[in-house]
């Protein structure tokens, strides 16, 4: 439902509730005004969204929930290397296809609208949101049951209209009324649920309806097999009847006719640019006016996750695409079209796959030649290119399909034994059309002699005008960089690292699970580098997440990832991506991308010349690529991949593996049939998410001023709106993102503005961004270093069209709050972090950590005090380095007789410290900076915050802890010392001065104390107190601890309850009648003591045992103690002993001996 009580509203709700609250908060005043301002809530709800190439207000495609007015957004985690916005506008357009079944052209509605309206509704279902059938048919029976109830409540409510009821009414109110007669109303219910069932009686009713409403054609079946053989089928999906389908919708077409001319255009003015295959060297040939066709193949598995080369229904499947749609619809897979499927073992067959192949080579040249009329237009097409990873390119050009031997370029005549030497010793010839011809020719006369020259057979495209090996086979840079040497050059560079101690593979991946990524790299964020990805050498992840990675490594890692000496090998692949990934490219880089080339292959013949690939002679020739064949983006597989995941999805949900090609080629039909349904919908495809109201006091006065003297005197809070994210022209808008304007015109500098609101004003989007400061490009980090000038402006959408992909910020290296180690040292006050560390119980924890890491510096300092012994044997191993290992031998098998010489060196040593100790701590103990919630405390009196188990107790008691050790070096207080620590405690605390409260705090602050010894076990006076005391017949033994102790957590806190005077008397009634009633049965009495737990529980920790057991001596009770047990701990004792006995019996006497 669309509310249209004003032109500003125009918002969508999926219920009538949700619609109804929103009347009544947006809308009251005209809700209760005497004019009836919303009469066309009724006709809103049926004819929204209806007009099909008219605008329409921008809000009519936001939808939003049932409870607030927050967008209702649906992500498809399903999608594969997908745009994530692809699946928002999917879901935002839902409500508008649904309900448009009646255009302008047909004013009444017809059981034929019903029938489309229906039959695309279903559509929908099955080839957008993959329903099974089984699910629309279940849909389909609840709609006619409902039209069956709606025929039957009709009839209940109808009544009689006769002559003389019209005879009393006035003669305009007789005008206004309408009947109908009940038999035509349940005539035409009865006929609407038939041709309902009709649609959905079978598929092939389905499919009659779907060739009727929307043009479906089946795709057409190739027979590969002889007649003598087992049948096999492939499927075929004519490019021009797709071509026809698509460019049928005018907007289209003109859009990509100004793409083409506006490209021919900025190269005419600048001819170093390169923006297309025209602008390669093998692209020349083709004609300005022709529209370049792009062809893709690649093999899927549609059953095994693992992958396609262990799946049984493994399918080789051929897409196309236009090289000439604008770059808002090239990222869609609405544009990526499937021409033939077929299972892959018939590209094992030469014969069979040429007779695959040769309808789709028929189908294309018949449209190379002829081309097509639509719209009264001429349009003619060119064959450009056929993309593939690197061993279907191979397949299909009849390369050999081995990389490890031979010839294994398809572009030059390089040897695999020469593929490790450096470049410059390399002396491999280019691949020629001439010399290609001529091995083929060679290989035909004598078929013995394949693989010649790296070629084993003519090419299966050989009849395809516009196709040669040679020629028509470009790199792809997804399969080469991104799934081929960016993850083994990351992967090298972190076992290197961890190699020098710089990193360990579990820190690694605690790593990479704690980093922040953007919003926009979120989309794609890659999984955790795992310990055993570290082992098998492997990053597993998808191309988009592998390719994110990669440009974050060096943010991610940038703390150690710059000492590692091989960085070098990334930062020149990194260069050489971002060249290769250029739109528009510059021929002038050409020359520069080969010295990168001739760099990186050098690097990695240096320091990785184990991980010398094939591959790494792929990625070496793409500045010969680009010269070729133009931009190499142009010509990746990265768009394509994303298409597989439907067809994967489909095969598994529909469980039908008789004849899985055609079942797929079916689908994708109806799919097609419904998308091109729809395109000309995407002329204003343009919407918001969360949308909310201004409020006057978010702006600041800059933006204010902004605002007036562009919109004049305006009221923020009435007529301007914001939003988070906005959809214009198929590019996304999201606020705090950054977007490139243009490029400076001595340097080519980028400019960056950032989005800081979205507002809307009058039916108009605008956006106020932040002009950001470029301050230059770190190498380092392989990013570009900005910075906020508060430079605000007003711009407008259509403005924003340099590079339409919006970029994330990440925050490094800090100058405000960057520590270095210097600095570390000084900050040993809880004043000195305050600024950075807000919350107390950190700052005590920071200062605790900080301690332990100058502890071995402070244990220095102190050591010629503490033990002339051990300084005595650190000079004899240093004095002889020939010695040193046996004098050390000899130390400690002499240690067990030199125990009491050290002894009493010890003790002499102990008196310095003590007199040391005594000089330094004052007479009258002063209490460190307390936080002032504690003060505030203090100061109240509100000393029962002070009791044990409370906050401010620990943060007291570790406040002075940490004050003794790193102001004094104090573990062992003395008792005159702690004497005067207790006193000091009292007087913070504003307690009398007596030896009871002294003692209290006294007792805490030891126990605080024995708790810091332990964690500082490695200090040099703890150390020497424990030998000490554990002397052989001297003192008591050192305590062994078995396993570690966990620390208290004090944000964790007892469940405590409160009751009213009515529930905690009742309470108290029951546990009384526990008490005093001796004859309750066994079940009354477990209810009670369930009922009374947490009363209980209250008073334990509030009275001493005597009382506990004198109010409640159910506690001698043992069945009432193990139910207490299992509802505090959840573990049943009754059970689990029951359990256990007899099996320990069982063993006792298992393990008796048996005497014979």
């Amino acid at each position: 439902m669309t509310c249209n009580i004003n032109q500003k509203c125009g918002v969508c709700y999926r219920t009538y509730s949700a619609y109804k609250s929103h009347v009544y908060r947006r809308h009251s005043s005209q809700l209760f005004s005497s004019e009836p301002s919303f009469n066309n809530i009724n006709t809103t709800c049926t004819n929204n969204n209806e007009q099909e190439d008219v605008d329409s207000p921008i809000n009519s495609n936001v939808i939003y929930d049932d409870d607030n007015e927050e967008l209702f957004y649906l992500d498809n985690s399903a999608s594969l290397d997908l745009p994530t916005y692809e699946n928002t506008e999917q879901s935002a357009r839902t409500t508008a296809s649904l309900s448009s079944t009646v255009s302008q052209e047909y004013p009444s509605v017809s059981i034929l609208d019903i029938k489309k309206s229906y039959t695309s509704f279903i559509m929908q279902l099955r080839e957008d949101f993959l329903l099974p059938k089984n699910t629309t048919d279940v849909i389909c029976c609840y709609i006619v049951t409902l039209m069956n109830h709606l025929e039957v409540l009709l009839e209940r409510h109808a009544f009689d209209i006769s002559a003389d009821s019209f005879c009393s009414k006035d003669l305009k109110e007789k005008a206004t009324n309408k009947a109908i007669e009940l038999n035509i109303l349940k005539d035409v219910v009865k006929n609407i649920c038939h041709q309902i069932q009709g649609i959905t009686k079978n598929e092939y009713q389905f499919m009659k309806s779907c060739e009727e409403f929307f043009g479906y054609d089946p795709p057409e079946e190739i027979i590969i097999s002889a007649n003598d053989e087992e049948l096999e089928q492939g499927y075929l999906i004519p490019i021009d009847k797709s071509l026809s389908s698509m460019l049928r919708s005018q907007h289209i077409l003109t859009e990509i006719l100004q793409n083409v001319q506006q490209q021919r255009m900025a190269v005419a003015m600048d001819d170093d640019l390169m923006l297309s295959y025209r602008d390669g060297h093998f692209g020349s040939r083709v004609h300005d006016n022709s529209l370049l066709i792009q062809l893709y193949t690649d093999d899927i598995g549609v059953t095994n996750p693992i992958g396609a080369k262990r799946d049984q229904h493994k399918l080789s499947m051929i897409y196309f695409c236009l090289e000439d749609l604008p770059e808002q619809y090239r990222s869609r897979i609405d544009f990526i079209n499937l021409v033939a499927i077929c299972p892959t073992n018939i590209f094992k067959d030469n014969m069979k796959a040429k007779r695959f192949l040769q309808p789709i080579i028929n189908n294309l040249n018949e449209l190379q030649v002829n081309g097509l009329f639509i719209n009264g237009n001429h349009l003619k097409f060119t064959f450009s290119t056929m993309v593939a990873d690197n061993l279907a390119a191979h397949l299909i050009g009849g390369f050999q399909m081995s990389f490890n031997n031979g010839y294994f370029c398809r572009r030059c005549y390089i040897k695999s034994a020469d593929r490790n030497l450096p470049i410059s010793m390399t002396k491999a010839d280019t691949r020629t059309c001439i010399d290609y011809d001529k091995f083929v020719e060679k290989v035909i006369r004598n078929p013995y002699e394949s693989p010649l020259m790296g070629i084993n057979e003519k090419s299966a495209l050989e009849g395809l005008i516009g196709f040669h090996p040679i020629m028509s086979l470009p790199g792809d840079l997804m399969h080469d960089y991104i799934e081929g040497i960016c993850p083994l050059v990351m992967m090298a560079l972190l076992k290197q690292a961890s190699s020098m101690r710089l990193v360990t593979y579990a820190g690694i991946q605690k790593r990479m699970e704690k980093f922040q990524y953007g919003y926009f790299d979120c989309r794609n964020r890659p999984p955790p580098i795992l310990v055993k990805h570290m082992q098998n050498d492997r990053i597993s992840a998808t191309a988009a997440q592998k390719l994110c990675l990669f440009r974050l490594f060096p943010i991610i890692f940038n703390d150690f990832i710059h000492d590692v000496p091989s960085m070098i090998v990334y930062k020149q692949l990194r260069d050489i991506l971002d060249l290769v990934l250029s739109i528009p490219f510059r021929k002038q880089w050409i020359p520069v991308l080969r010295d990168l080339c001739i760099g990186f292959h050098e690097s990695m013949l240096l320091y990785f010349h184990t991980k010398m690939v094939p591959k790494i002679h792929f990625v070496c020739e793409y500045d010969k690529i680009i010269n070729d064949y133009g931009p190499s983006i142009r010509q990746w597989c990265f768009r394509y991949e994303g298409c597989h995941a439907y067809f994967k999805k489909i095969a598994l949900r529909s469980n039908n593996f008789k004849n899985v090609p055609k079942m797929l080629a079916t689908r994708y039909c109806l799919k097609q049939a419904f998308k091109l349904s729809q395109l000309n919908r995407m002329k204003n495809l343009h919407y918001a998410v969360r949308i909310t109201n201004t409020q006057r006091t978010s702006f600041t006065t800059q933006i204010k001023n902004i605002l007036l003297d562009h919109f004049g005197r305006i009221n923020p809070e009435k007529d301007l709106i914001q939003c988070n994210k906005l959809f214009h022209e198929n590019v996304e808008y999201y606020r705090s993102s950054v977007y490139v304007l243009d490029l400076r015109d001595p340097d080519e500098q980028p400019i960056f503005a950032q989005i800081i609101y979205i507002l809307k004003n009058n039916e108009k989007w605008w956006f106020i961004i932040d002009t950001l400061e470029t301050i230059g490009y770190d190498e380092s980090l392989c990013s570009w270093e900005v910075k906020s000038m508060d430079r605000f402006s007003l711009m407008d959408p259509h403005h924003m069209k340099y590079y339409y992909k919006g970029l994330d910020i990440y925050e490094l290296k800090n100058s405000k709050n960057e520590i270095d180690g210097p600095t570390l040292e000084l900050m040993n006050s809880v004043e000195k972090i305050t600024t950075f560390i807000p919350k107390f119980k950190q700052q005590l924890l920071f200062l605790n950590e900080r301690e332990k890491l100058f502890n071995k510096s402070n244990d220095n300092l102190t050591q010629p005090i503490v033990s002339s012994s051990a300084s005595s044997n650190l000079n004899l191993s240093s004095s002889s380095s020939s010695s040193t290992l046996s004098s050390f031998s000899e130390s400690i098998s002499e240690r067990g007789s030199k125990e009491f010489i050290n002894s009493a060196t010890s003790e002499s040593d102990q008196s310095l410290i003590v007199q040391e100790k005594n000089a330094l701590f004052p007479d009258k103990y002063v209490i460190p900076p307390l936080p002032n919630a504690l003060l505030k405390d203090i100061q109240n009196g509100a000393l029962n915050k002070f009791g044990p188990h409370y906050s401010n107790r620990q943060i007291l008691i570790e406040a002075v802890a940490n004050d003794l050790i790193d102001k004094y070096n104090m573990f062992y207080p003395t008792h005159k010392q702690f004497q005067v620590i207790g006193e000091a405690i009292v007087e913070c605390l504003k307690l009398p001065l007596i030896q009871e409260n002294i003692a209290i705090w006294k007792d805490a602050l030891q126990t605080k104390l024995k708790r810091k010894r332990f964690e500082n076990r490695n200090n040099i006076e703890v150390e020497h107190y424990q030998l000490k005391y554990s002397r052989i017949g001297s003192g008591r033994p050192v305590k062994k601890r078995i396993g570690e102790i966990a620390q208290k957590d004090r944000q964790k806190q007892i469940m405590q309850l409160t009751y009213d005077d009515a529930t905690l008397q009742n309470i108290q009634t029951k546990a009384e009648k526990l008490r005093d009633e001796s004859d309750l049965d066994i079940h009354a009495q477990l209810h009670l003591w369930q009922e009374t737990v947490h009363f209980r529980r209250q008073c334990i920790r509030e009275k001493p045992t005597s009382e506990i057991l004198q109010e409640f001596p159910d506690y001698s009770n043992q069945l009432l103690i193990f139910e207490e047990v299992k509802m505090t701990t959840t573990v049943d004792l009754s059970s689990a002993i029951r359990r256990q006995i007899p099996i320990l019996l069982e063993k006792g006497f298992s393990a008796q001996p048996r005497w014979g």
